[in-house]
């Protein structure tokens, strides 16, 4: 048996059939549905409820704290199943390729991640720089505008945040990512034994995208990180949205991918994508 922890805030009509497709294999879902959407997990056509296990405790504001809470949340319920082979952590706004195959993933953890460092100088400044609103869009003018009168002032009395609390160095990657159970709990286990870690990213902005390559990088489990996470992304402006919304023009590049994932979804954008993914089910993850 599997596990998809999913992060949701729009289109309840799509993410019904996301769920829906994948409790059709018999595997558990936990959801975190944002507390600002519009629908709730009632609102759900869902044909398996019995399977899927629904939150709406947290805000999600862009950069904040709020989804990486969420994730953590769901994560701490999910590790309690112990017949769960491998866990998949998605968001609404995914399409399954290819079904997951617990036999060809193994005790691989499928996560991008990289050193953060001086050759990267924005992700240095996103864990040097303080964010005094945690829980708000660090996107909003009045947030960022604070947040860059705090960083001067850190630069001007010295006090860089240095480094993540516990680690030497610090890695960086998107939080969508599959792994296998131990996997996860380890990662479930280091959070509860080290509260300063979280503590920390709580005022980095964008911290989900920090935590579990930090945690995994600098474990004895690094040596099983891929660098590739199997979900094809076009990280370009293109339809509305960046990433990208994917369409039919990308399904050669998903095919080429040996992607088991694909994102950004958008029911009316990706439509014809969706029937064509439906249609063809011939690559493999190797």
């Amino acid at each position: 048996m599997q596990g998809f922890i999913i992060t949701a805030y729009r289109s309840p009509d799509y993410l019904s059939e996301l769920i829906n497709e994948i409790t059709t294999h018999g595997d558990l879902v936990w959801l975190h549905i944002d507390r600002k959407s519009t629908f709730s997990g009632d609102d759900l056509d869902l044909q398996r409820r019995d399977l899927v296990h629904i939150f709406q405790q947290y805000s999600i504001n862009w950069g904040s704290v709020g989804h990486l809470s969420a994730i953590l949340m769901l994560m701490e319920h999910a590790v309690q199943h112990t017949d769960i082979s491998h866990f998949h952590i998605i968001s609404g706004q995914d399409s399954i390729v290819r079904y997951p195959d617990p036999g060809s993933i193994g005790n691989r953890i499928l996560l991008t991640a990289r050193e953060v460092n001086a050759e990267d100088p924005i992700a240095m400044r996103r864990l040097e720089q303080f964010n005094c609103f945690p829980n708000a869009d660090t996107q909003r003018m009045s947030v960022r505008a604070v947040n860059k009168v705090m960083w001067k002032a850190q630069q001007w009395t010295g006090h860089r945040r240095s480094r993540i609390p516990g680690f030497e160095k610090a890695y960086k990657g998107v939080i969508w990512s599959s792994m296998p159970y131990d996997a996860l709990r380890y990662v479930v286990g280091y959070h509860k034994a080290h509260p300063a870690f979280m503590r920390f990213l709580r005022h980095t902005i964008i911290p989900e995208e920090f935590f579990l390559q930090t945690i995994l990088m600098n474990s004895p489990m690094s040596a099983r990180i891929t660098g590739f996470n199997a979900r094809y992304t076009d990280w370009v402006l293109r339809n509305g949205s960046y990433p990208s919304y994917i369409d039919e023009s990308d399904l050669n590049a998903i095919k080429q991918s040996n992607s088991i994932f694909a994102r950004k979804i958008d029911p009316q954008i990706s439509k014809r994508l969706l029937e064509l993914l439906k249609s063809d089910s011939s690559h493999s993850l190797s």
